[in-house]
C-alpha cells in the first residue's frame, strides 16, 4: 500500500515482509518513508500499528491512497527474533 500527501511530497508504502526462507510474516510490514523522491526512513512496523498510522494519515492529516494493491514483499532479516 502506498500513501501521499496533498502535495504529494512525502510518501509512505508498506510493503510484506519476508525471510531468507521465503516465507511471509503476516504480523509485520516494512514502512518506507519518502520525501521529496529521497529516502528518509525505513523499519518495520506492526500490521496494528500500521492499522492506527494509516487511520490517522488518512483522517487528519488528509493524505490519500495511491496504490491499494499487494506490494511485492521485500526481503527482511531477523537477528534473535528481532528484524534487523
Amino acid at each position: 500500500m502506498q500513501i501521499k500527501s496533498i502535495c504529494e511530497s512525502m510518501c509512505v508504502d508498506y510493503y510484506e515482509i519476508k525471510g531468507a526462507n521465503g516465507e511471509i510474516d503476516t504480523n509485520y510490514r516494512l514502512k518506507v518513508l519518502t520525501f521529496m523522491g529521497e529516502t528518509m526512513k525505513k523499519g518495520v512496523i506492526n500490521v496494528w500499528k500500521m492499522a492506527e498510522e494509516l487511520d490517522d494519515y488518512l483522517q487528519n492529516y488528509h493524505y490519500k491512497v495511491t496504490i491499494n494493491t499487494k506490494r511485492p514483499p521485500q526481503l527482511v532479516l531477523k537477528k534473535e527474533g528481532y528484524y534487523v
